[in-house]
């Protein structure tokens, strides 16, 4: 995500099971991966506001009830749908939502594979 926020040649991503805000992570003890480290960023901004800096372009949030790691993914995608209903793009922000944990399940893998392939062409 962070990548496809700066560079406009990146036209579709889909983030899995890390689409969880700072503020999440910091109040339930979720560790952050070091390449999210930004020193600074989250006293301005979150994962939603990165998501908005990747509109209009598209973008599949995949996540899970049970997944620490993607834990408020439904509120990521609900502030950012409004910049994508902005470009007239709201079907271009997606959001898949599945019971379970972090780990990658075979239906997650067959609908993920299955929406890259009809933005391949």
């Amino acid at each position: 995500m962070f990548h496809m926020a700066v560079d406009k040649r990146i036209s579709f991503g889909c983030a899995s099971g890390s689409a969880c805000t700072y503020k999440n992570r910091m109040v339930n003890n979720v560790g952050i991966e070091m390449a999210s480290v930004i020193s600074g960023f989250n006293e301005q901004y979150d994962i939603d506001d990165l998501v908005k800096c990747i509109a209009p372009r598209e973008l599949l949030i995949v996540s899970a009830d049970n997944d620490k790691y993607s834990k408020d993914a439904d509120d990521v995608y609900q502030k950012a749908k409004s910049i994508y209903e902005y470009h007239n793009s709201k079907n271009k922000l997606q959001h898949k939502r599945y019971h379970g944990g972090h780990a990658m399940t075979e239906e997650r893998f067959g609908y993920i594979v299955n929406w890259f392939c009809c933005h391949i062409g």
